[in-house]
């Protein structure tokens, strides 16, 4: 037994609860120094950088699980192998479309043209969903191949190839085997 845990020695009071517990008082967690913190940021900077850099580049360590794989790779991939898809200039069009007075008469043709473009996407997106999953049961085998296919095409064809992430990591136009 250490001092500090042993009871007092006869002849003495008995301390009131109080003290005893003042006295087994510490803290939770240690006083941080301007060091430590300066060293935590930095440790959390880097792994934010790193974290970032592996998501851009693909890296299925740092991809959520909507993206990780080898399926949504091949998908990606095809998405990004063509030479444009109609989702990428819907997203501009429809912002400028906002910015219309609605009262004009180009309002009314431009929501014609965005409802169009829009009915163009779906069977673009279509299409590429369906070249997506011939393409992943030849290689994969067709009763493997996972759900959500036209989804995951639908978004990742809405963005323009500059602002997708994970980047491309094919070419335009490449071909698949």
């Amino acid at each position: 037994m250490t001092e500090q845990n042993s009871a007092p020695k006869k002849g003495k009071p008995t301390p009131p609860r109080k003290e005893q517990e003042a006295a087994r008082k510490r803290p939770l967690v240690a006083p941080r120094t301007k060091e430590g913190k300066a060293a935590q940021a930095a440790k959390m900077r880097s792994e934010r950088l790193a974290a970032r850099e592996g998501y851009a580049a693909g890296d299925d360590k740092y991809l959520p699980k909507r993206d990780a794989g080898p399926q949504r790779r091949m998908i990606r991939d095809v998405v990004d192998s063509g030479w444009f898809t109609i989702g990428e200039f819907l997203l501009p069009i429809m912002i400028v479309s906002i910015l219309i007075p609605p009262v004009s008469q180009l309002a009314a043709l431009v929501n014609l043209v965005v409802l169009t473009l829009f009915v163009v996407y779906v069977a673009d997106t279509f299409v590429i969903a369906r070249r997506a999953k011939k393409l992943l049961g030849a290689k994969f085998g067709s009763g493997k191949t996972e759900k959500g296919i036209w989804t995951y095409v639908a978004f990742r064809a809405m963005y323009p190839r500059m602002l997708r992430l994970p980047k491309a990591q094919v070419p335009r136009g490449h071909k698949f085997k």
